[in-house]
């Protein structure tokens, strides 16, 4: 069978591939894509006041995107504040040496540990670089863009009908398995 790490469902989803603490986020619709309220960042659940001071923060869910995309500096002041210079501990041992951050979304924080945010070179393991960038020609009030590195970590589900986005962990693969043998994980909805 395909043991592909993505699945589109409509009318409705999968429980199992889910995993648990499905959440669901309040979207606008007359906006035309499925751009959710922010709130912040935290760095080890520590709130950084990225979204305060002049900044209205919005963030899209995006699966054409590759990387994290954040507006008007926020990739650099956000690589400042949990330390990131690509030495070789960050790069060999990322987990130990860097720390989780957290999406508020809607109220609700979503976090991202170093392993799913610091990309390490498969040629050189002592070099890295994180999955997110700023995005060229963005202001302050530009929307987040989150891409595959928090879409590989939350399962989503996209309601139209009823203006909203659900997100839960992405169900470990031991316990995700479905009765067809196939392993779940990835981003779900579409």
């Amino acid at each position: 069978g395909n043991e592909g790490t993505s699945e589109v469902c409509l009318g409705g989803y999968d429980p199992v591939r889910a995993g648990t603490g499905l959440s669901w986020l309040s979207i606008d619709p007359r906006r035309g894509s499925w751009e959710v309220p922010m709130h912040d960042v935290r760095v080890n659940g520590t709130a950084q006041g990225l979204c305060g001071a002049g900044r209205s923060c919005r963030a899209v869910l995006d699966s054409g995107c590759s990387s994290i995309g954040l507006p008007g500096g926020m990739a650099d002041e956000l690589a400042q504040r949990i330390k990131f210079t690509g030495d070789d501990l960050q790069c060999s041992d990322p987990m130990a040496a860097l720390p989780t951050i957290g999406f508020v979304l809607d109220g609700q924080n979503f976090d991202l540990t170093p392993q799913e945010y610091v990309e390490v070179s498969p040629r050189d393991p002592s070099t890295c670089h994180l999955r997110w960038s700023d995005m060229a020609g963005t202001g302050r009030d530009d929307p987040i863009i989150l891409g595959h590195p928090f879409l590989l970590r939350y399962y989503s589900i996209y309601d139209q009908d009823n203006s909203r986005v659900g997100l839960a962990p992405v169900a470990p693969k031991a316990t995700a398995e479905g009765s067809d043998g196939r392993a779940a994980g990835g981003e779900g909805g579409g």
